[in-house]
């Protein structure tokens, strides 16, 4: 009987409504953990890619590579071109590497995803993630600084290199002989090895100068970028699974003490009929336990509906498909915790029950009213009713701090999460600013025929633009290290990089290093470090340890009389150009491309650049936009209403009076709002507060593994004024909706205890 009371009461069914969130929380979490790292091993394994892989210059096939960390070697002829295309409804100008399609290779690192029955007449096959873009058959238009070429989309490629937006290089296939104009021919070389880090290393020493290589990635790399998105769903879903764990012990605590002294009666007459303290308690535990593993359950089938979903936005990020496979290890994970902590926690409170005697249980227990049962209504300046309300409220103490502890918990939640994924995955430029710096507006890169001092010379004086520094930017091996180095004539200049320690490199003999890479070397300001580089060997200062996600910090920097110290033959591959802050990028790009219409020169927007490689993080940040709205509200809403709930049930003879002598049910509705809403309010702010503090630190240790080590967030506090001024308004909604009850009950009713 009591059992199905219990399951039946609307503590039960708020109880299942907040495991369900949990569990669906802790389920995505688990999965994007334990699951998700293992598609990229899985897809390596069927596709036989290589450990890592280099573009050089065009080298013969048969070329031979040794080295102690390269098993197997494959050398493929393809071409690379920097191109301007169009996908996520913008143009992104990155390079492509061709391959022919006919190609039988060992190590493809490839699957045909689909393709057209219909043969075009200059077919493409396209890397999968560009599948949201083009459909079969579209033309897909590919510009360079000389030429123009259209081909039509015969096919997606699912490929591990070659495939990620963020990288800046597409891998697409094609037919011998559909090369663009104008592209260069390069070789791809693939190997294989027991390490992909050393494998990467021995390509370049294996060459041994033979050929300059123009891109190079490694195996672990890419599961270090492609694990970036399920990494920041992760972190976000677990921390607000914990939070709201918190909460809702906090929230039992209280809630579930009230509702079982409200039984005392039923439970002191079970124990007088012969009952053991331990029987009569059974149905209470063992209700909200089933409750518990209901929505825990029920929350990790949702989570499976989601999970589809949020694949896809990683796939727009990483470029590897995934599709999501029930695992009982992850549900259990999800389930398990919810339960224990339900379950513990409605035994602790039952236990406190189990010192009372029989004859006090029947008597509905010992009279200890906690809280404030006085007021100065005499001199009170609210309404009467207000100031009742507040006074239920003071009377209800332990209930108020569960509910503080709830939307304290609630907003400094959403206040963070909101915040910090509007201003990381809000805009391709707030994003930008954050991750990697002020990295320039405009890139003129050199071609075979026109050397940046050439550009610089024509460039100089030219209308809108600021300043233009010569760069270079590589992605090479370094002490066995897979590294980015940048080149600049003045770093602080180019306002490229942000110093997090220290200062960046001035002078010829200075370098500064990604936090990730300076962690990986042991490197602190003030060490010295001997860099090897395309044959030299200099010691250089260390100056500065530098924040940014580009290279996912894994960088290096140096000034160009530094390159040439340890690099005579070191030349600048690129003029990077900031224009003045009222000049429209877009109209000097257009100006400069004409002027560098009769030279190989290619001119690229940095912003579209930019905005093609975070493009799936911003996705990504409208998914967990949509995802912490709805379980805001559901938290909110859930918990308010069992605590609203509980106080009328718990003050019925109080109300019971109001209402016999006169008061009205708005009167009555009025004194239950002004008992929850200014907790809400106060609660609302203090939470939103301690994000606003809290919000750059913890982001920048969140961070710190993919290079970023200081955050600065605009303007916190507008998202912490929205949140608090929606919660406090949900709370208004539902303090009245759940109030209504109170009109539905007449006064004989509500007089009865």
């Amino acid at each position: 009987m009591l059992l199905r009371r219990y399951l039946r009461n609307g503590a039960s069914f708020s109880l299942t409504g907040l495991a369900l969130v949990i569990g669906m929380l802790l389920s995505i979490a688990a999965t994007l953990v334990l699951v998700y790292p293992n598609n990229i091993h899985n897809k390596t394994d069927e596709y036989n890619a290589p450990d890592a892989i280099s573009v050089t210059e065009r080298i013969p096939t048969d070329t031979k590579l040794t080295h102690a960390d390269i098993d197997e070697v494959e050398i493929e002829d393809v071409f690379s071109a920097l191109a301007k295309i169009r996908f996520a409804d913008q143009d992104n100008s990155l390079t492509l590497v061709m391959r022919d399609h006919a190609n039988d290779l060992q190590f493809s690192g490839r699957r045909l995803l689909r393709e057209d029955p219909t043969q075009h007449d200059r077919p493409i096959w396209l890397p999968a993630v560009l599948q949201s873009d083009y459909a079969l058959g579209d033309d897909f238009v590919v510009r360079t600084a000389a030429s123009t070429t259209t081909y039509q989309v015969q096919g997606f490629v699912e490929t591990i290199y070659g495939g990620t937006p963020g990288m800046g290089t597409f891998f697409v296939e094609i037919n011998r002989g559909d090369e663009i104009p104008d592209a260069i021919p390069t070789s791809l070389i693939s190997v294989t090895g027991d390490d992909p880090a050393d494998a990467s290393a021995a390509i370049t020493e294996a060459l041994d100068g033979r050929a300059a290589e123009k891109y190079q990635d490694a195996l672990d790399l890419v599961v270090s970028i492609t694990g970036i998105g399920a990494s920041v769903f992760a972190v976000i879903f677990t921390a607000f699974s914990i939070i709201l764990a918190l909460a809702l012990v906090i929230v039992l605590w209280f809630v579930l003490g009230n509702l079982l002294r409200r039984d005392l009666p039923a439970l002191g007459a079970l124990r007088a009929g012969g009952y053991r303290t331990s029987d009569a308690l059974r149905p209470f535990v063992l209700a909200f336990t089933v409750a518990a593993f209901t929505g825990a359950a029920v929350g990790v089938a949702v989570s499976y509906l989601l999970l589809p979903g949020i694949s896809d936005a990683l796939m727009q990020q990483s470029g590897i498909s995934w599709t999501p496979e029930f695992s009982w290890v992850t549900a259990a994970i999800a389930v398990v915790p919810v339960v224990a902590i339900v379950s513990v926690v409605t035994a602790l409170v039952a236990r406190r029950i189990r010192t009372l005697s029989v004859l006090d249980a029947l008597e509905g227990g010992r009279a200890t009213r906690g809280g404030v049962d006085s007021l100065p209504l005499d001199r009170a300046r609210l309404p009467l009713s207000e100031v009742l309300g507040v006074k239920l409220s003071l009377r209800q103490i332990g209930q108020q701090f569960a509910l503080a502890g709830c939307v304290l918990a609630v907003a400094f939640a959403s206040c963070f999460t909101f915040t910090a994924s509007t201003q990381l995955l809000g805009s391709a430029d707030k994003a930008s600013d954050m991750l990697l710096g002020q990295i320039g507006d405009i890139a003129v890169s050199a071609g075979q025929e026109t050397t940046v001092a050439e550009i610089a010379e024509r460039v100089d004086g030219f209308d809108g633009i600021e300043t233009a520094v010569a760069t270079h930017v590589e992605n090479t091996r370094i002490d066995g290290a897979a590294a980015l180095l940048t080149v600049a004539d003045d770093i602080e200049a180019w306002r490229g990089p942000i110093a997090h320690q220290g200062r960046l490199p001035v002078n010829d003999n200075e370098i500064a290093f990604g936090g990730p890479l300076a962690k990986r070397f042991g490197l602190e300001v003030g060490d010295n470090y001997t860099l090897h580089w395309e044959g030299g060997e200099k010691e250089y200062l260390v100056t500065g340890i530098v924040s940014t996600v580009n290279g996912i910090g894994l960088n290096m920097f140096i000034t160009t009389e530094g390159a040439l110290r340890v690099n005579p033959s070191y030349a600048p591959s690129d003029l990077t150009i900031l224009v003045h802050e009222d000049v429209e990028v877009a109209d000097v790009v257009t100006d400069l491309q004409a002027e560098f219409a009769d030279t190989d020169a290619t001119v690229s927007n940095i912003h579209d650049v930019i905005g093609s490689q975070v493009d799936g993080f911003l996705q990504m940040g409208s998914v967990l936009s949509l995802v912490i709205g709805v379980i805001t509200g559901s938290i909110v809403t859930l918990m308010l209403s069992l605590v609203v709930v509980t106080l009328i049930a718990n003050n019925r003879t109080q109300f019971g009076v109001f209402k016999a002598i006169g008061y009205t049910t708005n009167q009555l509705t009025r004194q239950v709002v002004w008992a929850f809403l200014p907790t809400i309010f106060l609660s609302a702010v203090l939470g939103a507060g301690l994000a606003v503090v809290g919000i750059e630190p913890i982001v920048a240790e969140m961070m710190q593994a993919i290079g970023v080590s200081r955050v600065s967030i605009d303007d916190p506090i507008t998202m912490a004024v929205l949140v608090v001024v929606g919660l406090t308004l949900l709370g208004l909604v539902i303090c009245l909706l759940t109030a209504q009850r109170v009109r539905k009950l007449r006064p004989t009713d509500l007089l009865r205890a």
